[in-house]
């Protein structure tokens, strides 16, 4: 998202530019002059915290390139925490193309739907108390905070059955109302909704993990093996992975073969009891349910590739820095001191 420029900020930080159209040249003439400027060369520079946009981290003309120009040895990293957030949605995207249904513009729908509406906000109270459970507003998300999705999509679920009467007992001719009313209509939206509520905190755990102020950097490594290893548990075999503990990124989980069968796939224990009661029930068929198991594979299927594209697992500074953590300092050798000081 975008914040809106503020020119005393040029103050602390000069090398910031208020427009939108500058170019890479510009952006680093700008930080190359201030650092001069306090008598700080490039040679001093040890690490570069960036975006993960082509313009910051690219391999061609990027910020990037030009200060590894000025000193090889400089460290470039991207947002970690980016990355993570890019994985949930381009999984959520896979998801979306495997079931025809948008979990992230229904909860967005939700929200401002009934936000500016203080009639259509007492319309669902009173649906809420008639389906004996506790009116709460509507959570907004954000579609570039990723974090709160999770938030949106349990408000949503602890008010679904009061929505599903709500938008049932009505009738508007708004194309967001038809929407609303479409998708709830859908047997499915709460096995949906409850998929993401299972699922969701792998992803905002890790994320909110390397948002905390002290320094993460010696962690960072475990804590995206750990995810690693999360993700690779809800869908593939045990004994894949264990046996390839030491290289999880070797593991061919888009082979069939090594996933588990669909019975086995960890969606959530109350999602799987919601889902096999609409399919015993006959609300939903074997086809439906087909579906609903192959987007669960292309869910985490398309979150790992994505992972294993963009996390620095490869990257050696971070097999060294594991020295700093105390608690791990029988894993390490000398060798990692010696990799900074040297």
């Amino acid at each position: 998202y975008r914040i809106k420029f503020k020119p005393e900020w040029k103050k602390e930080f000069p090398w910031i530019t208020s427009s939108a159209r500058d170019t890479v040249e510009a952006i680093f003439n700008a930080m190359d002059h201030k650092l001069l400027e306090e008598d700080n060369p490039w040679l001093r520079c040890t690490s570069f915290g960036v975006d993960n946009t082509s313009v910051n981290i690219g391999s061609h003309n990027s910020l990037k390139t030009r200060i590894k120009i000025k000193n090889p040895s400089v460290h470039i990293s991207g947002c970690n925490c980016h990355i993570l957030h890019n994985a949930a949605q381009k999984a959520s995207e896979m998801f979306v193309d495997g079931t025809n249904f948008d979990v992230e513009e229904l909860v967005i729908d939700l929200y401002y739907w009934f936000d500016k509406s203080t009639k259509r906000k007492n319309e669902l109270q009173s649906f809420c108390i008639f389906c004996d459970i506790s009116y709460k507003s509507l959570v907004k998300h954000i579609t570039t905070r990723w974090l709160s999705l999770e938030i949106a999509v349990d408000r949503a679920l602890k008010q679904l059955p009061g929505l599903i009467s709500y938008f049932m007992s009505n009738d508007c001719a708004q194309a967001q109302f038809k929407r609303l009313k479409t998708a709830l209509e859908n047997p499915m939206a709460e096995v949906y909704l409850l998929f993401y509520q299972a699922t969701l905190p792998a992803f905002t755990h890790a994320n909110k993990f390397l948002q905390r102020e002290e320094p993460m950097f010696h962690l960072l490594k475990a804590h995206l093996l750990h995810l690693y290893k999360s993700l690779l548990g809800k869908f593939v075999k045990p004994t894949e992975i264990s046996a390839n503990l030491n290289n999880l990124s070797s593991i061919d989980y888009t082979d069939i073969c090594n996933q588990v069968e669909d019975r086995e796939l960890v969606i959530g224990f109350i999602t799987r009891q919601t889902v096999m009661k609409l399919f015993n029930e006959g609300s939903i068929n074997k086809q439906s349910l087909s579906k609903f198991y192959k987007s669960v594979r292309q869910f985490f299927t398309s979150a790992m590739d994505y992972l294993i594209m963009w996390c620095p697992l490869g990257d050696e500074i971070l097999d060294h820095a594991v020295w700093i953590d105390f608690e791990r300092k029988l894993d390490v050798t000398f060798n990692s001191v010696e990799y900074f000081v040297g």
